[in-house]
């Protein structure tokens, strides 16, 4: 990967900068119902300097949401990384991907919510590239499970491949809404991470080749 040294620009700092103060909020307030002249009073700017950046508070959101995905791929990619078996990875990412967002409540709430979408319900470009990344490494994972033979899926059908990481991502982002949402309580009143491990059981369960 093409590192660089060079500082950020002042441009850029300022954008991260709104992006973190709006982030604060969401923490201490569990909510993004902010304003855009409250990001700009805990950042320390002018209320209207935002607007290179951000031409309102729906750019600012999708921002955050991609950012998001972004700090999302990372966490579960550094954990994958760390496993070269592709069975101990899927239950180390199905761990990790809980925990990232049971740790940042509101902001995978707003990651995967109404807030970040257009009037048609469409996706940004910005959200879509960081969305797509995240899902990327639970892909590779997959293919490089059926590539050697310890998942039932075949690697070089795309349609298959495309099943399974559709399949383990709506168990996962099923899952994580009911723990948000405490609904799952209904259920159960198991604490969370001895039944994530239990769900994290019965989805590698469900993949495993007979053999593997």
């Amino acid at each position: 990967m093409l590192t660089t040294n060079s500082p950020p620009s002042r441009s850029q700092g300022l954008r991260q900068t709104l992006i973190e103060a709006a982030l604060a909020l969401m923490a201490e307030t569990n909510s993004w119902s902010f304003s855009l002249r409250e990001v700009a009073r805990r950042a320390g700017v002018s209320h209207n300097a935002h607007i290179r950046h951000f031409a309102d508070k729906a750019a600012l959101l999708v921002a955050i949401g991609a950012a998001g995905y972004d700090a999302l791929r990372d966490t579960i990619d550094c954990t994958v990384s760390q496993e070269e078996d592709p069975v101990a990875g899927l239950r180390a990412l199905v761990r990790a991907f809980v925990k990232f967002a049971l740790s940042n409540r509101s902001r995978y709430g707003l990651m995967v919510g109404k807030d970040v979408r257009d009037a048609d319900g469409g996706i940004a470009p910005e959200l879509h590239r960081a969305a797509d990344g995240a899902r990327q490494v639970l892909k590779e994972l997959l293919e490089r499970g059926g590539r050697t033979g310890a998942f039932t899926i075949d690697p070089n059908d795309p349609d298959d491949l495309s099943a399974a990481v559709v399949t383990v991502w709506s168990m996962l982002h099923g899952y994580t809404l009911l723990e948000l949402d405490r609904l799952r309580q209904i259920e159960t009143l198991i604490e969370t991470d001895d039944l994530t491990e239990r769900v994290a059981a019965r989805l590698v369960n469900g993949m495993i080749a007979e053999h593997a």
